[in-house]
């Protein structure tokens, strides 16, 4: 489903992960591009890592208003702080018409 309803759209994925790629047209946005632990779990789960081009937090994402296709992220939202701060402001960032992807791990943890 991921698939069919991005694939033609650029967007930013917050935490991407080698370990669970999407394979979309993303720019990665992450807390730090200098997490050595985390690159050295990456590369031993999935042979590679994931590059961050963009450091900043989810709630707080450096980009213009409606700029982007989508904001997806995977197992991210259950650690922020205020998790509704990070969804409106991925609603500010996307086109409209656009996207905001969420996989949570379960409800009790949103």
């Amino acid at each position: 489903m991921t698939s069919q309803l991005l694939d033609n759209l650029k967007g930013i994925e917050i935490g991407g992960s080698a370990a669970n790629p999407f394979g979309l047209n993303v720019l990665n946005v992450d807390l730090s591009d200098d997490n050595k632990v985390y690159k050295e779990y990456q590369i031993l789960h999935a042979g590679k890592f994931t590059k961050v081009d963009t450091v900043a937090s989810g709630d707080k994402l450096p980009f213009s208003d409606a700029s982007q296709g989508f904001v997806i992220s995977s197992h991210i939202i259950e650690h922020f702080y205020d998790p509704i701060k990070a969804i409106k402001n991925g609603l500010r960032v996307v086109q409209p018409g656009g996207y905001v992807y969420i996989i949570a791990p379960t409800r009790e943890n949103i």
